[in-house]
């Protein structure tokens, strides 16, 4: 809401810490950090075993299964969704 975030940033001009919210929150952005984290070392395990260029993009899904990768292509080849 407009109240939250001008509290928000009440506190960042004072210097204050940012409220770090309820506890739904806090555990909310503990998941985010270990699913990039799992993320982060499954795309650096894929990309040890085989880069197809230099540059390329590689999108991956979680699934039931666990990490899938969706596409590896070069840069030129990539399918950009805008």
């Amino acid at each position: 809401s407009s109240d939250a975030m001008s509290t928000r940033n009440e506190r960042s001009t004072r210097g204050e810490p940012p409220d770090t919210g309820t506890p739904e929150t806090v555990m909310t952005a503990q998941r985010a950090e270990s699913t990039a984290r799992r993320v982060d070392q499954y795309v650096m395990a894929r990309v040890r075993e085989w880069q197809p260029h230099e540059a390329f993009v590689i999108d991956v899904c979680d699934t039931a299964e666990g990490l899938k990768i969706v596409e590896l292509n070069t840069l030129n080849a990539a399918d950009f969704i805008l």
